[in-house]
């Protein structure tokens, strides 16, 4: 470059200096301010993102206390209520649809109250001897008088029918509606055995033969009768059980039917839950028909069996058979489903039941 071209260039430069120092000072102050912009836009977008992340980590702890509470109330809160439901205060009542007028037959209205302080109605049909058979029935809604259909669903049947051949061949009969059930009143399912013991106490006050006594019952009528004979051995002669409930451990299959729901877990929750409304008993096992059948004896045991049977495995049942004591009989391989053999096989039924009755309890009491 030319001396004089230098000369000029470095005078303007030191002419403007203030002005380029100037300019200069503004850009860097702009750079700050953009460099300045810059980091507070990233710290906007972290924000979003770490908003983002908390709404999505609320959504989930939502999701999770939703889970948590729909397994605490399938597993917790209904077994809770189903127990409370099926031990103390009964499904909704039905009603009776018939009477033992419809069937010829004569009777009258009896009211006892058990131990406990339950309310029991029933009917008494009054026979040609001094001899009386208890008739309780199963099921978790029926009553003395409503026609039912079978657990096969195929047949509906009726109680009643049963009372019509009982009193043809001589005897009393008794037909009443189960605590929780009919027009009965409420108390621990557990304890039922206390309504047969005041029915007796009935019998007992139309002088009537008291040591002519029996129970016919089906399904958990069996259970409630085999309760009631082994938990006073000798207070009844003569005990059916057609299809009784053997063990509450092996009821999975009945539960399953009753509640509409899984046997398992919820009849397993179901024992468990039910160990809070009942507290006068240690394990279900001491309410089992197993633990109640051997102290029948001397009393006799007549047990009916259907091969069809979908609640119980035949197994169970010839447990149950092989603990009770002499003297017993078994009528087993029946073409039926669970308590349908009165139904399908009337004739044979009423012939050895009777058979079985007048054996033991008809020797000297016909008048």
């Amino acid at each position: 470059m030319p001396p004089f071209y230098a000369t000029f260039f470095a005078y303007r430069l030191k002419i403007f200096a203030p002005e380029i120092k100037a300019l200069v000072k503004k850009k860097s102050k702009f750079s700050l301010n953009q460099e300045a912009k810059r980091p507070q836009s990233i710290n906007i977008k972290r924000i979003d993102c770490f908003s983002r992340s908390r709404k999505r980590g609320r959504l989930v702890m939502l999701w999770i206390i939703y889970v948590v509470f729909v397994l605490a109330v399938l597993f917790l809160v209904m077994p809770l209520v189903l127990s409370y439901i099926f031990l103390c205060v009964g499904f909704p009542r039905a009603k009776d649809k018939e009477t033992p007028e419809n069937y010829g037959l004569s009777y009258r209205n009896f009211s006892v109250v058990t131990s406990d302080g339950v309310n029991i109605k029933g009917w008494f049909i009054p026979g040609s001897s001094k001899a009386t058979i208890i008739v309780v029935y199963g099921g978790i809604r029926r009553t003395k008088g409503l026609k039912e259909v079978t657990p096969g669903g195929e047949l509906s049947v009726s109680m009643l029918p049963l009372a019509r051949f009982l009193h043809e061949g001589g005897y009393n009969v008794i037909l009443y509606d189960r605590r929780l059930t009919g027009e009965s009143g409420r108390g621990l399912l557990t304890r039922s055995a206390e309504d047969v013991y005041a029915i007796v106490q009935y019998i007992k006050s139309q002088s009537l033969d008291m040591n002519k006594i029996g129970l016919l019952g089906h399904c958990a009528g069996g259970w409630i009768s085999i309760m009631a004979a082994g938990g006073k051995p000798g207070l009844f002669r003569a005990v059916v059980a057609d299809a009784p409930i053997p063990n509450l451990k092996e009821g999975g299959r009945w539960f399953q039917a009753a509640s509409h729901l899984p046997a398992f877990p919820f009849y397993n929750l179901f024992l468990l839950m039910g160990r809070i409304w009942v507290r006068d008993i240690k394990s279900v096992d001491e309410v089992s028909s197993n633990q109640y059948v051997s102290r029948i004896s001397p009393s006799a045991f007549f047990l009916i069996v259907e091969a069809r049977d979908q609640f119980f495995p035949s197994s169970s049942f010839e447990r149950l058979y092989d603990l009770a004591g002499e003297p017993k009989q078994i009528w087993k391989d029946i073409d039926a489903a669970h308590t349908e053999a009165h139904a399908r096989f009337p004739e044979e039924y009423k012939r050895r039941v009777l058979s079985f009755y007048d054996t033991y309890l008809q020797d000297s009491s016909k008048s």
